[in-house]
């Protein structure tokens, strides 16, 4: 499975790259350890390309703390996302199939939102990059047929899932950096 092919269908093309992506069954745990985690991995690295280019506003020790603190945040999201979504379409999501298709659609979107992540941290200072995560939703809208959720229920699907995807990185980051003395 070519999974960098699938995200970048889904950035340039996501009504597209959904469909592709659902001609086949990927098991959750293949796309977690092919896809996810080397991409956070990569976006842990990306926190030291400001330090090594000039940025002296933060030391050694401060840039260490950012990687684990965005490694941190994206890895739990996939769960606490996955947990609040399966928790709330418990009646939609029944089947070991449709929960693994919820996470595989949770993982497309956030790898996303840290590829993005990335790319803010490649070229700090662009505005541009501080918005571009708003894109996930419009990603997340094309998904909703991926994941089958009923027509009456596409709205709140589409708005849980962007204000998770969205919001809980963020929250994940405000409680560690308040847990992590002097940052």
């Amino acid at each position: 499975m070519n999974f960098i092919k699938y995200i970048a269908l889904l950035i340039v093309s996501p009504s597209e790259g959904w469909k592709d992506i659902n001609k086949y069954t990927i098991p959750n745990n293949l796309l977690l350890s092919k896809l996810y985690y080397p991409v956070l991995a990569i976006l842990s690295l990306s926190v030291f390309v400001p330090f090594l280019f000039g940025d002296g506003s933060v030391g050694l020790n401060g840039v260490i703390l950012y990687a684990l603190i965005d490694f941190v945040k994206y890895f739990i999201s996939f769960f606490a996302v996955s947990y609040f979504l399966t928790g709330i379409y418990s009646n939609v999501f029944k089947s070991k199939n449709e929960i693994n298709k919820l996470n595989n659609y949770v993982v497309f979107n956030l790898a996303i939102l840290v590829l993005f992540n990335v790319l803010r941290n490649f070229m700090p200072g662009f505005p541009f990059f501080e918005i571009f995560p708003l894109y996930i939703i419009f990603v997340i809208y094309k998904g909703i047929n991926y994941v089958a959720v009923p027509q009456a229920e596409h709205v709140k699907f589409i708005i849980l899932s962007s204000l998770f995807m969205l919001l809980i990185p963020v929250g994940i980051k405000f409680v560690l950096e308040l847990l992590i003395p002097n940052f």
